[in-house]
Parts: C-alpha cells; structure tokens; sequence
C-alpha cells in the first residue's frame, strides 16, 4: 500500500464523523461506534479497507474497554490496543512517528479527561502533547487545537443529559481547522 500524508484531511468531514463518534461512544452503542471510526480512519488516515478494518477494530475497542471500565480501566490493554492502532497508521504514513508514545498520550490524555483531580496537567496540554507527537509538531502550534478540542468536551461534561450535539461539532470544526491549518504550515 502507498503510504500517505497524516496532513490530509478534511478536517470539516472529520469533525463531523468525530461527533458522530462521541454520540455513540457516551451511548454506549458500541457498534455504530466501529462503524463510524471505520470511516473516520479511513477519511482521516487514508488505509485501505483492510488495514482500516484492523486499525478501527484497535481503536473502538480500547474506547469500549475505557468507557465501560470507569473506575477499574485496564489500562495495560487499552494502551496495548491503542498501540496498535497508531503502529498501523505510522506503518502507511509518510510522516514517521512515535507510535508508542502517541498511544502512551493517548491513554493519557483520556484519563485526565475522566480523572482531572488525579493529575497536574490539563486536557488542554495533554490533547496538544498527544497531537504533537503524532503529527512531529510543537505543543505550543498545537494551542487553538487543544483549546477547540477541550471545549467540546467542556460544553459534554456541563451538560451530559442534554448535549447540544451542534453546538459540539462546531467546536470540533474549530479545532480540526486549526489542526489542519498548524500541521500543514510546516
């Protein structure tokens, strides 16, 4: 298979599917879950399907085991998974990267975003450090995208029963843009 750029993408389409995904994930419907990361990472990492197959089937797993484990997460086997996931895409990118610490930030990351009280960083550091790594891009270029970012997940958390789905994928819309812009101004 060619291997592609990380820095293409639509980030308008992946916001879209992004937000898809988070409604399927805090409803716990967990195989439309797989069936939109199936096209976010194609959309996103440009795999063909078999690849896309096995590195979604990574990803929605751990996102499964980390939203049904609250309290009591494996994390040893989410990170495993995640790991495995980002080692597919790394394989087909032409942007190298470290696969192992973007799954270990990953991972990181959403536990920050559960726990906010266990740990000194924030949301906001962690989604930028974890992005930083993946796409080899300074934290600090990274800051509209972890702000957008956080702030979606902000508006979730104050407002968990009754989500304004819209009002999310703008923020997600918001960050993609940035990401995108950040990335490809290298």
């Amino acid at each position: 298979m060619k291997e592609r750029s990380l820095k293409e993408f639509n980030p308008v389409e992946i916001a879209r599917l992004e937000t898809r995904m988070w409604q399927a994930y805090y409803s716990h419907r967990f195989f439309k879950l797989f069936l939109i990361v199936l096209e976010l990472i194609n959309k996103h990492f440009h795999l063909n399907f078999f690849l896309t197959l096995k590195a979604s089937f990574y990803l929605a797993v751990s996102a499964m085991h980390f939203r049904l484990g609250r309290g009591r997460e494996n994390e040893r086997k989410i990170q495993k998974n995640l790991t495995k996931f980002y080692k597919i895409v790394n394989q087909y990118s032409l942007e190298k990267f470290d696969y192992e610490k973007t799954a270990e930030l990953e991972l990181k990351w959403w536990l920050i975003d559960r726990y906010p009280h266990r740990y000194e960083e924030n949301r906001r550091d962690a989604i930028g450090e974890e992005a930083g790594v993946l796409y080899s891009i300074e934290r600090d270029k990274l800051k509209d995208y972890a702000h957008f970012r956080a702030s979606a997940m902000e508006l979730y958390d104050q407002n968990e029963k009754n989500v304004n789905w819209n009002e999310v994928e703008r923020y997600l819309v918001q960050s993609f843009q940035s990401l995108h812009k950040a990335v490809n101004a290298h």
